[in-house]
């Protein structure tokens, strides 16, 4: 999915964002200004790989190479590398839930919690062996 926005939105104009979706969608999308400002914001904030956690700041991925980078709300950055793009979903969609409770300044987890992108990484990502390296 992210290679189709990614191939769809990647450095057009507006106008013809719009119209590829008007052909793909079948209907006029100017009768739809209101809701295409936020999809425009939401589609920007989807691409900067930001994510709302008590953990995570940002998850970005490249597809070519399986490497998915995350940027930890203290700064730290870690790449992991062969991670397959279900596996980077379910880490960006915080497919899990907590095993523990707590709480910082970024947030509050428990194991009523979900979406949680914490416990998603590290039940796909760590508890799985994938190698990483810390880069900043």
């Amino acid at each position: 999915m992210k290679k189709i926005f990614n191939i769809i939105f990647a450095d057009i104009s507006d106008d013809k964002k719009i119209k590829m979706l008007e052909n793909i969608i079948g209907e006029d999308l100017t009768t739809l200004n209101d809701y295409w400002d936020t999809f425009v914001y939401e589609f920007q904030v989807y691409r900067s790989g930001r994510i709302k956690s008590s953990n995570i700041k940002y998850i970005n991925y490249d597809s070519d190479t399986q490497v998915m980078t995350i940027t930890f709300n203290n700064n730290s950055v870690y790449e992991y590398y062969k991670v397959d793009m279900m596996t980077y979903v379910k880490v960006r969609n915080g497919l899990a839930t907590p095993k523990t409770t707590g709480e910082n300044r970024y947030g509050s987890w428990n194991p009523q919690k979900f979406p949680s992108n914490g416990a998603a990484l590290y039940r796909f990502i760590k508890k799985t062996g994938v190698s990483y390296r810390r880069v900043k």
